[in-house]
């Protein structure tokens, strides 16, 4: 009747439908669900709830919003021949587009090769004008300065409160870079065992000596212990084994005794590689294996002939065919293996007259006596090195398993060299001087008491002396960690003969099902070794991580956002790399693993003519003779800072 009064009824006078009209707004304001932000004690929750709704007496119909809004006090009326009804305008509290502009921005630091423009597109701007139109996106000055700078100091906070400082030890790993600019970076990332990006610097105008390498990995050092972590939780750095890295290890413990050195075993491994294809038969074979692969590659018609071929022979299991690069030299043994799974397709493809094939190639694919053989022999002298590096760089390796992988690398090669047709007398002798010199400087002493003090391994993979130099290690920990020695090489003793408190069969029986982190953790927490028990197992094997890291600033500091400052891409990267640790980060799923063409090896077998465990020595534990000596320099003044794998 009000609303008859106050829009219809023509017999009414102006007074009256003035005060209907007054009622009526009274009637409507007080069912319209309005949201002040200055007002709601929990604005998330009432933006979520919060949708115009349209009177009962109203018989047009509207569909509200489908964005949360908040919507104004003051509606406007449209009239209509069946009545009228109140129109919402959408607006943004200044709250909300804070909460926007981080969600966005967020999103753009999370994204590959995402410009910090992009909101300064037309067509992003029209499409967010059709979600919000009051909402004004971010420019990407507040994007790339302002907003930038709150999440990664965001970020940083809580992976050093929820990682670095809940860490049982923390690992340093360092790695060289060049970004796009031609200009070098180094990184370094921090354990938990879990990597934490930590920071990049620009060495600039300053030469990455031992000098310069040292005092950086001294400021990471101080850096984490100011922010309140104890320095004895840093328990070991590892780097390559460049020179200049080396020689930075003894500047660290010259400053830090406790704090122990190594070098990547997966570079190590790399060179390894390098040196066997010096060899001049292998450079041949290597010269001619490019060519091939070029030959389809590089040319589309041969190209498209022979992917046709690889359809009909081996439909979607076909392999593609990989160009060795020049120094990644673990990736011309997946080379090699995309060449031979691919023979019959091959040849079948050079075969075709109508093709302009190389009279060279077609003459090495179709050579199943000379070529095919001398690849496959070469495959088979490699594949036991990248078997091995195949198994360092993955998140499960632990330092107790490269005294085995280095036995059954130097076992395996040994193996096929005895028959290998391809390599003369002299170069064979090469080849077996290179894995000798290699593998003897593959190994520390943290890697023979991690293998020591593995629960399912029990020292199988050492030979005498390299049970003494882990029991070495074990007292010098000791002495840092300022335990009682005696106790716990008593310790270590009742731990190898299962005996005392390691008596019980049922701790041993569940060493087959679980990681030595967790077994020690589990068990052992009381034991006098479990201190350093617990340290060989919680941090990683190679620097694999500050490795795979790289790819995360390739993705940000791309060809097209190449003006990009490296503070910037700096701390894009560690928002990217450390936002699991935020409690803003989402959960996503794990992405699907490439599969390894030719596996990893069984790190629970037993490797022959090693001393058994079980002829323990008590002597052993008499260290009165024993002496620190640093490890052998490595010659490779050549090898670069920057050096990939």
């Amino acid at each position: 009747m009000v609303e008859h009064i106050a829009s219809f009824c023509k017999q009414a006078s102006a007074s009256l439908k003035k005060t209907a009209a007054s009622k009526l707004n009274q009637g409507s304001s007080k069912k319209r669900k309005t949201i002040d932000s200055s007002d709601s004690e929990d604005e998330d929750a009432a933006l979520e709830s919060a949708r115009p709704q349209a009177t009962s007496e109203t018989t047009g119909s509207v569909s509200p919003p489908s964005s949360t809004c908040r919507t104004s006090d003051k509606p406007t009326t449209s009239h209509s021949s069946n009545g009228s009804m109140d129109r919402f305008v959408v607006s943004t509290s200044e709250r909300l587009k804070v909460k926007i502009d981080k969600a966005l921005a967020r999103a753009v630091y999370m994204t590959p090769s995402v410009p910090f423009n992009i909101f300064e597109n037309v067509y992003w701007k029209h499409a967010l004008n059709l979600l919000r139109p009051s909402y004004k996106p971010p420019s990407r000055h507040q994007i790339g300065t302002p907003l930038l700078n709150q999440e990664y100091d965001d970020v940083m906070v809580s992976a050093k409160k929820n990682k670095i400082k809940a860490a049982p030890c923390i690992a340093i790993i360092s790695d060289g870079w060049t970004n796009n600019r031609n200009e070098s970076l180094i990184n370094f990332l921090l354990t938990t065992p879990l990597p934490v990006f930590f920071k990049s610097i620009t060495p600039g105008k300053d030469k990455e000596t031992a000098s310069y390498i040292g005092k950086e990995i001294i400021n990471v050092i101080d850096e984490v212990v100011s922010d309140g972590t104890d320095v004895k939780l840093i328990f070991i750095v590892i780097t390559d084994n460049a020179a200049n890295m080396r020689a930075a290890w003894d500047i660290v413990r010259e400053k830090y005794p406790h704090i122990v050195c190594i070098g990547c075993p997966a570079h190590m491994l790399n060179l390894l590689l390098g040196d066997i294809m010096k060899v001049d038969s292998l450079k041949e074979l290597r010269c001619n294996v490019k060519k091939v692969i070029k030959q389809f590659k590089n040319h589309h018609v041969p190209g498209a002939f022979f992917k046709a071929e690889q359809k009909v022979r081996y439909g979607n299991k076909a392999v593609t065919l990989k160009l060795p690069p020049k120094t990644r030299w673990f990736f011309f043994v997946i080379s090699l293996y995309s060449l031979i799974s691919n023979k019959a397709a091959l040849q079948s493809t050079v075969i075709e007259e109508e093709l302009a094939i190389d009279s060279n190639v077609r003459e090495l694919v179709l050579d199943n006596a000379g070529f095919w053989v001398s690849v496959t022999d070469c495959y088979n002298l490699l594949v036991p090195i990248a078997k091995a590096i195949s198994h360092v760089e993955s998140d499960t390796a632990l330092l107790s398993d490269l005294p085995f992988l280095t036995k059954k690398v130097s076992h395996d090669i040994e193996e096929v060299l005895a028959t290998f047709s391809l390599l003369t007398s002299e170069e064979k002798t090469v080849v077996n001087s290179a894995v000798v010199d290699r593998m003897y400087k593959c190994c520390f002493n943290v890697h023979f008491a991690a293998n020591l003090l593995h629960p399912m391994r029990m020292g199988k993979d050492l030979d005498q002396t390299e049970k003494q130099d882990a029991i070495r290690f074990i007292s010098e920990q000791c002495i840092h960690l300022e335990l009682n020695k005696g106790e716990v090489l008593g310790n270590l003793a009742a731990f190898r003969t299962k005996t005392g408190s390691f008596g019980d069969e049922n701790i041993w029986e569940a060493a087959a099902h679980t990681t030595p982190a967790t077994w020690w953790g589990g068990f052992c927490t009381e034991q006098p070794l479990f201190p350093i028990a617990a340290r060989v197992f919680n941090v990683p094997i190679t620097s694999a991580p500050c490795e795979r890291n790289w790819s995360t600033f390739s993705s940000v500091h791309t060809k097209t956002k190449n003006r990009i400052l490296n503070e910037r891409a700096q701390k894009q990267v560690a928002i990217k790399s450390n936002m699991r640790f935020s409690s803003n980060g989402i959960h996503e799923p794990p992405k699907k693993k490439a599969k390894n063409p030719f596996g990893t090896y069984d790190v629970n077998s037993n490797i022959e003519n090693v001393d058994d465990v079980v002829e323990w020595d008590e002597s052993e534990l008499n260290d009165s003779d024993y002496s620190v000596s640093d490890s052998e320099e490595e010659s490779d003044d050549d090898v670069p800072l920057a050096y990939t794998f």
